[in-house]
């Protein structure tokens, strides 16, 4: 099952990010497999969703050791979303996805549909609704609050062990927190 919440957030900053560069399409690069959700020249951006939950802290899923590694002499931000679900929410994917296409030109329609497939069949979670609480933007850089290779002795991950994922809390990355127009203008000017 496709995971709505992530993919909410994800559409969001596409949808803010198209309205300034008509080609912003092509810089979503999660679904097919890329270690962050959007890369544009020497700018990446990491999306992570969460929902509203009982504790005040938002929390942020890390999915690899890697994911908060900037691209090689580049900038890296997180952005991070909170929703809420709620029957006549703001937000679906449905809005999202139709509000996008229509700003499309057919090339990047053909991308972004394909994007989409990679995500699987979305059609029972197309009209979930969701309010947006808040949405906040990091530049992860020396400091932020992260594992990375080099948090590890060697390196690397231990013979035996595959994978890391770990939880974050924004809380402790308060310092690095920065206006999302920073991150949305370094993307919208690579892609011009």
């Amino acid at each position: 099952k496709p995971d709505v919440v992530g993919l909410v957030g994800e559409l969001l900053w596409l949808d803010r990010l198209s309205k300034l560069a008509p080609t912003a399409a092509c810089s979503w690069v999660g679904p097919s497999g890329s270690r962050h959700d959007f890369r544009s020249g020497q700018t990446a951006v990491e999306v992570k969703t969460s929902l509203r939950s009982a504790s005040q802290a938002t929390r942020v899923r890390i999915t690899s050791l890697d994911q908060l590694v900037p691209p090689d002499g580049g900038r890296l931000f997180l952005h991070a979303v909170r929703l809420e679900r709620a029957a006549k929410g703001e937000v679906s994917l449905r809005v999202l996805i139709d509000g996008i296409r229509r700003q499309l030109s057919h090339d990047l329609l053909e991308y972004f549909d394909n994007q989409l497939a990679e995500i699987g069949d979305l059609g029972k979670v197309l009209d979930d609704a969701f309010s947006v609480l808040s949405q906040e933007t990091f530049e992860v850089r020396d400091g932020f609050p992260r594992l990375v290779p080099e948090s590890l002795a060697g390196g690397s991950l231990a013979a035996g062990v595959a994978s890391v994922s770990y939880e974050l809390l924004l809380d402790f990355a308060l310092e690095f927190r920065v206006e999302s127009d920073v991150a949305v203008a370094l993307m919208a000017g690579n892609l011009r």
